[in-house]
């Protein structure tokens, strides 16, 4: 049961980090976005 527990938690922090770099992606891309109809 611990193992499977263990595996568990690898999987979850998996699609957390997965989650968080395409947030991460889309806000930079939102940022450059921004920035060029701030400066046209």
């Amino acid at each position: 049961m611990i193992g499977y527990d263990r595996i568990k938690m690898k999987v979850y922090v998996y699609l957390l980090a997965l989650i968080y770099s395409e947030i991460l992606k889309s806000a930079k891309q939102m940022f450059k976005n921004t920035k060029t109809i701030i400066l046209n």
